[in-house]
């Protein structure tokens, strides 16, 4: 271990030695563990892992408060470029009230915060927001930077920040306005200004709940076409005879279809099957011609009343006067709702 890292330790030793001569034996551990968490700690920082380093020097200091500890948790923070933390830090080691009884390392340690935390500010940047249209104590009015709503008296001031790529959002009324992505990078210095004044309509969410539509309102826009009426019954509407007629049709044509197929299977079996009496080898051309011929018989019932019917009811209708009519189909539009009529 190098010489800077054996003077924070001898730093805690001497501090262990004029801290509160009248401890009680319970804070005997405490010392011991601030002891050790130091050691580590400097063996982390050497090692490069100042995450771990920043973790024992700060869990050190609590147990045993030190400026050496929190002197060297500054700089862990700093390697970590969790700049503005590191401040912070720097300030406390800062302000340490010297006593008489301290130690030549306790006054190096605060002399090196004060001299580090200098040249440390001048890596930080900063970034400036600006409002236009709007005041910063306006409630209707939020600033997100790096998912953190910002406060607003910091508002128009250089707010320091760690060196990376924040999302900058403006909120106003719950809608969100702005978004852009920053870069900031060490030393430098940003100004942005957001613009609050233009805001876009509130949009209500679409729902059956806020779409009321008056029964006395006038659509601001109507389409109505009227063709044809359906007053008189099924039983004289040349569509419904025509319809009747097309089943019958198709049931007659498979009547004769399957008949042909169900005579061509009894001519075979006529030949094959002397005076009428077939052995078991011809059982399935047997239930083949069966099946067609009674397919056939319903094709042919169906399609004589099938065309009867519809025959019927064509006649009926050209007996029938023709009325004005069928369908009526409504398109109406209003500011609110639109809205699609077909009757029959």
């Amino acid at each position: 271990m190098n010489s800077r890292f054996a003077t924070v330790l001898f730093a805690v030793a001497i501090h262990l030695l004029v801290w509160d001569a009248q401890a009680q034996n319970g804070e005997i551990e405490s010392r011991v563990l601030a002891r050790r968490m130091a050691d580590e700690g400097a063996t982390f920082y050497e090692s490069g892992k100042y995450e771990e380093a920043r973790e024992r020097f700060h869990r050190a200091n609590a147990l045993f408060p030190a400026p050496a500890l929190e002197l060297w948790e500054a700089r862990s923070l700093n390697k970590l470029l969790r700049l503005v933390e590191a401040e912070e830090r720097y300030a406390s080691v800062k302000r340490y009230p010297l006593r008489p009884e301290d130690s030549a390392v306790v006054r190096a340690s605060v002399a090196e915060a004060i001299s580090e935390v200098e040249k440390l500010r001048k890596r930080i940047p900063t970034i400036t927001i600006q409002l236009r249209g709007a005041t910063p104590s306006d409630p209707s009015i939020a600033v997100r930077l790096a998912d953190k709503v910002i406060n607003p008296a910091m508002i128009g001031l250089p707010i320091p920040t760690d060196p990376s790529t924040p999302t900058l959002v403006l909120i106003s009324n719950g809608v969100e306005l702005r978004r852009e992505t920053l870069t900031l990078n060490e030393g430098e210095h940003y100004v942005v200004v957001l613009d609050a004044a233009a805001q876009p309509p509130a949009v209500a969410p679409l729902s059956q709940a806020n779409l009321p539509v008056p029964a006395t309102a006038e659509p601001a826009y109507r389409f109505q076409s009227n063709q044809f009426s359906t007053s008189q019954p099924w039983y004289r509407r040349r569509d419904v005879g025509w319809a009747i007629s097309g089943v019958g049709a198709a049931g007659l044509a498979t009547g004769i279809a399957t008949g042909l197929v169900a005579l061509s299977k009894h001519n075979s079996l006529s030949n094959s099957c002397p005076n009428h009496s077939c052995d078991s080898s011809h059982s399935d051309e047997l239930s083949e011609f069966r099946t067609y011929r009674t397919i056939s018989t319903i094709g042919y019932v169906v399609g004589v009343v099938g065309l009867g019917t519809g025959i019927t009811i064509l006649v009926l209708s050209a007996k029938t006067p023709k009325a004005p009519i069928a369908t009526s189909l409504s398109v109406r539009v209003n500011t609110n709702v639109a809205s699609l009529d077909v009757r029959f």
